[in-house]
């Protein structure tokens, strides 16, 4: 407090001081802990070390100052620590965070980038911290070559089958996959994927973070989620809408229907979150009652099914029929469905998409909601009627429709053997002749060789009865 006293010439005097002011002669302090980076693309909170916004650089910092505190920061950018060559010091006024959402063009890939800050106290002292760490701009999704995986629990179809990643499982209720790490060290995340397309990657299993930056093995078994051995979940927790009182907890949470092909995927982001994904393969999973047939050539291939059966109904089973113009390995399964497959249930608790393509048809073609109108009221499934799945393996395209071939007594003339399909997406028993648009000649009946054949697009479920 400094007192002052004023005297007039008359002798009046007045004394008045003032509240008083501090000296402040030490600088801000910063904290090093708290110089963080921004990536936009991921939020305006998560600190990161690398970036994917090709556009913008933001930072938050602190620095403390008790005596005069902060009235003002200035920032910069630079390609070295302290260095301004992308922006010179610019006042962020007295907040401790700012952006510079200008810089396209100027971010290069796997570049680091520093901030410097400078803060100046009420006391008019400055402090410069050049940040030695920086952030690092990745544009691109990392490089994955390096790595090496292999789809655990199935056996390769052989050299001559297209794709050559394809493999076949006779257990319904495991899949897995291992890896090694990469030696790009901004990956940080692994993720394990399976859906049942190329391009449907995740409907079976949702793509789940499995690894950091280490080797290992993931397994879907019993229920649960292993890695290399150990339970990380149960299935049914990484469901989105997961309820703790429906978790099972055996193998039955995933059962694979016969004929079902799992593509298999890994998928590695770096922290940038720019990811990889990788095809590991195709494993179809086969039973006792499997036959599988590849063009050496490009020319049709044949499978029969089902003619060893005796059936209530005058047949003696189905054949299956490629059309020309496949490619050199192309191959499909076909696969007679029993009793017990019908019935099963098929699921996979880890998914909330995961849709079958077995239904029961010994429930569902007696039900309106689940066959083709014309169908309705029409419809008479017996037991002993032929069920099959068809596979192309790989999910390879067919040059022209699959031709079904089945045998039929002429002189009954009170009901008619159809073959019908499951569709997945209508949900509902629809006649397989349909399926062909742009085709002539979709079903002939032969009474003089008792046969019947039908053109069907292979776009269609793959669920077949007749």
């Amino acid at each position: 407090m400094i007192p002052v006293k004023a005297v007039l010439g008359s002798g009046t005097e007045a004394v008045s001081s003032s509240d008083g002011f501090n000296i402040d002669t030490s600088p801000p302090l910063f904290d090093p802990d708290l110089m963080l980076y921004i990536d936009v693309t991921q939020g305006n909170f998560t600190p990161v070390t690398y970036q994917g916004s090709n556009d913008t650089i933001k930072a938050i910092w602190k620095c403390n100052d008790n005596e005069s505190e902060i009235v003002n920061y200035d920032w910069a950018i630079g390609k070295t620590p302290g260095g301004e060559e992308l922006q010179t010091f610019v006042s962020a006024g007295e907040y401790p965070t700012s952006t510079n959402s200008d810089l396209g063009g100027l971010l290069e890939h796997n570049t680091t980038y520093y901030v410097t800050v400078r803060c100046t106290n009420g006391g008019g002292l400055v402090t410069t911290y050049a940040d030695p760490r920086g952030v690092t701009v990745l544009l691109k999704s990392p490089l994955v070559d390096d790595v090496i995986t292999t789809i655990q629990g199935a056996d390769p179809l052989g050299e001559t089958v297209t794709p050559p990643n394809s493999i076949a499982t006779k257990d319904q209720n495991i899949v897995g996959a291992s890896w090694t790490v990469s030696d790009d060290e901004s990956i940080r995340r692994y993720d394990f994927c399976v859906g049942n397309s190329e391009t449907s990657i995740s409907d079976i299993f949702p793509c789940t973070w499995v690894g950091y930056n280490e080797s290992g093995t993931i397994t879907v078994a019993d229920g649960y989620l292993k890695l290399n051995g150990n339970v990380v979940y149960t299935l049914s927790q990484l469901k989105t809408n997961y309820n703790a009182s429906n978790t099972t907890t055996d193998r039955s949470a995933f059962t694979m229907a016969p004929g079902t092909e799992m593509f298999i995927f890994m998928k590695m982001c770096n922290e940038a979150q720019l990811c990889t994904t990788i095809l590991l393969g195709s494993t179809i999973v086969e039973t006792d009652k499997s036959s599988m047939a590849t063009s050496s050539d490009g020319s049709a291939v044949t499978v029969d099914v089902g003619g060893g059966a005796r059936r209530k109904r005058d047949v003696s089973g189905v054949t299956v029929s490629t059309p020309d113009g496949l490619q050199t390995g192309q191959s499909i399964v076909v696969t007679e469905l029993t009793k017990l497959d019908l019935e099963t249930e098929y699921k996979s608790d880890a998914s909330v998409e995961f849709v079958p393509y077995i239904t029961d048809p010994s429930t569902s073609t007696t039900e309106d909601a689940f066959t083709d109108r014309i169908l309705r009221k029409r419809l008479n499934y017996q037991e002993t009627d032929l069920s099959f799945s068809l596979t192309s393996i790989g999910n390879l395209p067919m040059p022209g429709p699959v031709k079904v071939t089945f045998t039929y007594d002429p002189t009954v003339t009170n009901t008619t053997l159809m073959l019908l399909h499951w569709n997945t997406d209508a949900k509902q028993w629809q006649q397989s002749n349909k399926t062909c648009q742009h085709e002539t000649g979709t079903e002939v009946r032969d009474p003089g060789t008792s046969r019947v054949m039908v053109k069907v697009s292979v776009s269609i479920s793959s669920q077949s009865h007749r």
